[in-house]
C-alpha cells in the first residue's frame, strides 16, 4: 500500500505515545504487528527522505535490536523519540529555502 503524503503521520513533532502507536499502525501496512523493510522504506519516503537503499537497510538494522527482520513498536518508539529532533530541525530548515 503507497502512503500519501496527506495519509503519513509526524509532519510535526509527536507528543504522545498514542501519536507514535497511530504512526506505528499506518506503516504496518500488513498489518502483522511489525513494520518490514518495505514498509520502512515506503514510511521514509512519504517523509521526503532521500536516503539511498543501502543506507535505509543499514538503518533498518539499527531499529531493529533484536533482530528479527521486523521494527516492533518498542523499536519504532525508541527510534522516533531518537531521531525526532534531527528530523524536525531538517524540516525547519527546508520551509526556510
Amino acid at each position: 500500500m503507497i502512503l500519501s503524503r496527506e495519509a503519513c503521520l509526524f509532519r510535526q513533532p509527536s507528543k504522545s505515545h498514542l501519536e507514535l502507536t497511530e504512526g506505528f499502525r499506518c506503516c504496518d501496512s500488513n498489518h502483522d504487528g511489525g513494520i518490514n523493510f518495505d514498509e520502512f522504506k515506503e514510511y521514509l519516503e512519504c517523509l521526503d527522505a532521500d536516503i539511498e537503499t543501502a543506507q535505509l537497510l543499514i538503518g533498518f538494522r539499527k531499529i531493529d535490536t533484536d533482530r528479527n527482520g521486523l521494527i516492533s513498536l518498542p523499536e519504532f518508539i525508541a527510534w522516533w523519540r531518537e531521531q525526532e529532533p534531527l528530523m524536525f530541525a531538517a524540516r525547519q530548515r527546508n520551509t526556510r529555502q
